[in-house]
C-alpha cells in the first residue's frame, strides 16, 4: 500500500480522483490538501510516495511544490494535472520533475495507464530501497564480527562508524548445546524482554554468540541484575548456558578481549 497526496483547491476534484482511486482498486491509501503551502506542510510530517497535484491553486500552485518537493522528496512520484493544456504548462510540468501530465477532464482510461505506470515505479523503487537495506545490513554484520572475533586492527574506525559517541558493553553467551543454529530469533526476543538497551547480536558458532549493549549512558550496571534473568529463561526453553558480561567501554582502543576458541 503506497501514500498518494492530492492536492486541489477544488473539493470536487480531490474527491473525484479520490473515487477513481477506489473504483479502480488501486493500492494507494489517499490523503488531500487544497494548495501547495499546505501540501509541503503535511508533507514534513507524512511520509508519502506520490503526488498529484493541480497547476492554478492560491498560495502555491502546483509547478512550484512539484519543484519543492523533488528538491526535498527526491524518491517521490509526482504526477501534475489540470485543465490549462497547453503544450508550455506540460514542459514546465516536466521541467520540475513530473512523472507525467494529465488534463482535466480527466479521461479514465488514460488516468488509469498513467496510474499503472506511477505505481509500477514505485514498486521498482521499493525494491530498491529493500536491497540496498539488505546489502547494509549484510555489511553491519560483517563489520560487528570483525569487531567481536578479529584482531584490533581497524577497530576503532568500526567502532566510531557503527557507534560514534556511544558507552558499549559486551556480553559472550556460551551454550551446552548448539542453540544458536536454531534459535536465534529466540534468544534475541529474550533479550529484549530482559534488557533496557538496544544491542547487536553476533553469532560466531551454533553454540557461541556475543551481544554488543549500546546507548549514551552507562550499560553494565543496568544489566549486572538482568543476567540470571536472562539465565533462567533460557534454561526454560531448554538451553544451559554461561553468560560473561564484560564492563563499559567507549573506544576500540579499549575493546575488550573475546574469548578464543
Amino acid at each position: 500500500m503506497y501514500k498518494i497526496l492530492v492536492v486541489d483547491d477544488e473539493s470536487i476534484e480531490r474527491e473525484g480522483i479520490s473515487f477513481l482511486i477506489e473504483k479502480y482498486k488501486f493500492p494507494l491509501e489517499v490523503a488531500q490538501a487544497t494548495n501547495g503551502k499546505t501540501a509541503l506542510e503535511y508533507m514534513r510530517t507524512h511520509p508519502i510516495d506520490i503526488l498529484l497535484t493541480d497547476v492554478k491553486m492560491p498560495q502555491m500552485d502546483g509547478l512550484e511544490l512539484a519543484r519543492h518537493t523533488f528538491e526535498k522528496y527526491p524518491d517521490v512520484r509526482i504526477l501534475v494535472f489540470s485543465a490549462y493544456g497547453e503544450f508550455e504548462f506540460a514542459k514546465k510540468a516536466m521541467a520540475a520533475q513530473a512523472v507525467s501530465y494529465l488534463l482535466k477532464p480527466i479521461e479514465v482510461d488514460e488516468f488509469q495507464r498513467v496510474m499503472t505506470q506511477i505505481i509500477a515505479q514505485c514498486d521498482e523503487l521499493s525494491e530498491k530501497k529493500k536491497d540496498e537495506q539488505q546489502r547494509d545490513e549484510e555489511v553491519r554484520q560483517q563489520l560487528l564480527f570483525r569487531l567481536v572475533t578479529g584482531t584490533g586492527l581497524g577497530k576503532a574506525r568500526i567502532t566510531d562508524d557503527l557507534f560514534p559517541g556511544q558507552t558499549l558493553c559486551l556480553l559472550h553467551v556460551q551454550t551446552e548445546s548448539d542453540y544458536f543454529a536454531t534459535s536465534e530469533e529466540a534468544f534475541c526476543d529474550i533479550l529484549k524482554d530482559c534488557t533496557p538497551c538496544s544491542f547487536e547480536y553476533i553469532n560466531t558458532y551454533p553454540d557461541e554468540s556475543f551481544v554488543l549493549f549500546y546507548g549514551s549512558r552507562a550499560i553494565s550496571d543496568r544489566l549486572t541484575g538482568r543476567m540470571n534473568e536472562i539465565q533462567e529463561k533460557l534454561h526454560q526453553s531448554g538451553c544451559e548456558a554461561s553468560l560473561l558480561l564484560g564492563v563499559d567501554f567507549t573506544g576500540a582502543e579499549i575493546f575488550p578481549l573475546v574469548p578464543r576458541r
